[in-house]
């Protein structure tokens, strides 16, 4: 708090707002986290939230690159949601994303969100035409006790048993 601010505070993202009103269709948000987290339950999170159609794809395989084609095309001209899991695994491919998305005419509603470990094999084209948002486990078993509890929506936590609402 030396500076005037918390910096705790400026360091959380609302990644809802910033898909609402910071990303544009074209755009896709990369969530770049460290060897071992995936941050892909932040988006599946935010799909449930907000109730929108989100198509997952897990890459690293060549079934998993035509999967991603196919929802991508779709998605662009529905105005849905594709979520890619594990790009860094797909180093090549992200080579043909970047071309494809240049030439995509997307609807305003389309998102695409790729979930990455930091690796030194993903192609620079595709880090500087995404929005890069770096996530990491908070350190600590109560810090990520906290960190999974904050991300459960609150109305799910008020159903059911009292011990639920309790926790």
């Amino acid at each position: 708090v030396s500076f005037g601010i918390d910096i705790g505070v400026e360091a959380a993202y609302d990644l809802a707002a910033m898909v609402a009103n910071e990303v544009p269709a074209q755009t896709p948000l990369a969530l770049v986290s460290v060897t071992g987290y995936d941050a892909s339950y932040r988006v599946e999170n935010l799909v449930q939230n907000t109730q929108s159609r989100c198509n997952s794809v897990a890459m690293g395989s060549q079934e998993g690159f035509s999967l991603a084609d196919q929802a991508i095309t779709a998605a662009s001209r529905q105005g849905t949601w594709v979520l890619l899991k594990n790009v860094h695994l797909a180093p090549s491919w992200l080579g043909q994303l970047e071309k494809k998305l240049q030439t995509l005419n997307a609807h305003r509603n389309f998102r695409l969100f790729l979930t990455m470990e930091a690796n030194p094999s993903i192609p620079v084209n595709i880090l500087r035409q995404s929005r890069i948002v770096m996530s990491e486990p908070p350190p600590g078993i109560k810090s990520n006790l906290l960190d999974s509890l904050r991300s459960i929506p609150s109305a799910r936590l008020s159903q059911g048993p009292a011990e639920k609402v309790r926790l």
